[in-house]
């Protein structure tokens, strides 16, 4: 008897437990886009070839190709020009830098690494209100007796930036 009461006080505390988990779970779900909250009746977005302050010439073209892509695909907004858009997306790459990681006994590189930086502003172009200013950055490491070079590291940084910015797009700030 002592047994079935204590486990009926557990049940009786997990069954209210287990339903707020789950009920938060399913809320996270719904509240995935909280951004279209903050910019209510927004369809369009134009992302645009961000600035580029480093000497790295066209990497901002490369990147706002692969930027675009995953906010068509990620977002719940159309892409569109500027002067038709309802949102925008505008940035300036603010920093790239290439590390040594480790060095061959001759002194070459052995391994190295890329981090690229890249500062944000997104719009509301039909209010002007700034809906949010961020800056996101990531490092990827290379191996350059495996045929990796800066490049290649580079197109990976873009898809994990690209991946960082649509994350602070849905982000409830």
């Amino acid at each position: 008897m002592i047994a079935s009461t204590g486990l009926r006080r557990l049940v009786l505390l997990l069954i209210p437990g287990l339903a707020l988990i789950l009920g938060l779970a399913g809320c996270g779900y719904n509240l995935g886009w909280v951004m279209e909250e903050r910019a209510p009746g927004a369809r369009t977005i134009a992302v645009t070839i961000p600035g580029n302050l480093t000497f790295r010439r066209d990497i901002e073209v490369d990147f706002a190709r692969v930027l675009a892509r995953r906010v068509a695909q990620e977002t719940p907004w159309s892409l569109a020009e500027p002067e038709t858009a309802d949102l925008l997306l505008e940035g300036e790459i603010t920093s790239v830098r290439e590390g040594v990681i480790s060095e061959t006994i001759q002194d070459d590189v052995f391994e190295s690494s890329v981090t690229i930086t890249v500062s944000f502003r997104f719009v509301d172009l039909r209010s002007g209100k700034t809906l949010r200013e961020f800056t996101v950055s990531d490092r990827e490491d290379f191996v350059v007796d495996l045929g990796q070079d800066v490049a290649s590291a580079g197109e990976d940084a873009f898809q994990d930036l690209a991946d960082k910015v649509v994350y602070q797009l849905e982000d409830p700030f």
